[in-house]
């Protein structure tokens, strides 16, 4: 289900490439995402590099980079740092719990901020954003503290927010009770898209929280859609509890159909990353994916904790039309 006109096209729409540890940074890099229990050392010298302490496991990536030609410019906004080039913008934000009354302070703040400073950044429309928390499970009820981050950014987003953008939320484990955001942005919107298989997240029963979840299933561009952290969900209901195989499946279905349903058909999965919820399940998981011809290498592969307890991996990618195939809608 797709809302909304298409944008006209920026100049260059932002393109997606992993890297490793080693390799030379590419002249066009916006902005990226280092990720590794040695990521914030790697990052500490160059303002381009958002550090995110998820191990790493065996056959990964360790670089997300988000890659946009032309004259960039930077700055800071209340704390949230961004650089932007060619109509795109990489910006990210760090809060402390503590210094908010906890996870569901910091989440509201955070979302405050981001609504608030957006306005005056070069690209104000936020298409896609990642959430990471420390230990994203722990509590029961509705004192888990994914239940409490997603108050949050309910109450800090309000009625405000123009469109949600895709999302992910994912679990570290270091002890470190800080709220990261990362996010893209341009200067036009995308549109937002919903998967046909799934109730929309911000449409879940009570039974999932107080506040349901702020985001879109994936945000469209002209030539490619953005796709939301995407598990084995189908209605609201999580399937194949305890089957590595059949999730991963599963989530590819999903991440297949919001595709398709932005009008990207045949779809293709592009830039495959995986987050893993047990780090001996990295290579089953990219053995499953090599399986379906759409969706081929995991190319980013970390070990985080999913945000319902049932689940073993989530997945994101970028989704395009496959070679070959005609323009669609």
């Amino acid at each position: 289900m797709i809302s909304g006109a298409l944008p006209a096209a920026p100049m260059q729409e932002p393109r997606l490439r992993y890297l490793a540890g080693d390799e030379p940074l590419p002249a066009d890099l916006l902005g990226a995402i280092v990720y590794g229990t040695d990521a914030r050392r790697r990052a500490a010298h160059d303002p381009r590099l958002v550090p995110v302490p998820l191990p790493l496991l065996p056959g990964s990536a360790a670089i997300e980079a988000w890659c946009v030609p032309g004259a960039h410019r930077e700055g800071v906004s209340e704390g949230l740092r961004w650089r932007s080039a060619g109509g795109f913008l990489v910006a990210s934000l760090e809060l402390e719990e503590a210094a908010h009354g906890g996870l569901q302070g910091a989440a509201r703040v955070a979302y405050q901020r981001l609504l608030r400073v957006r306005s005056q950044l070069p690209c104000p429309n936020v298409l896609r954003i990642w959430n990471f928390l420390d230990a994203i499970n722990e509590g029961e009820g509705d004192d888990e503290r994914y239940r409490r981050f997603c108050q949050g950014r309910a109450e800090g987003i309000g009625d405000a927010w123009p469109a949600l953008p895709a999302a992910s939320a994912l679990g570290r484990n270091d002890g470190e009770r800080i709220l990261q955001l990362v996010f893209l942005a341009g200067v036009t919107g995308g549109v937002t898209v919903e998967n046909p298989r799934q109730v929309p997240a911000f449409r879940y029963p009570r039974r999932y929280g107080p506040s349901s979840p702020s985001f879109a299933r994936a945000i469209r561009l002209p030539g490619q859609v953005l796709i939301s952290g995407t598990a084995s969900i189908v209605g609201h209901e999580s399937l194949h509890p305890g089957n590595l195989h059949a999730q991963v499946h599963e989530s590819l279905n999903n991440m297949v159909a919001v595709s398709e349903a932005s009008g990207l058909r045949p779809a293709r999965l592009r830039g495959l990353k995986a987050y893993v919820r047990h780090a001996a399940d990295a290579a089953g998981v990219s053995a499953a994916a090599r399986e379906r011809p759409e969706a081929g290498v995991v190319e980013c592969l970390v070990q985080a904790d999913i945000c319902r307890r049932e689940l073993l991996v989530e997945l994101e990618s970028v989704g395009q039309r496959r070679a070959g195939a005609e323009a669609g809608a």
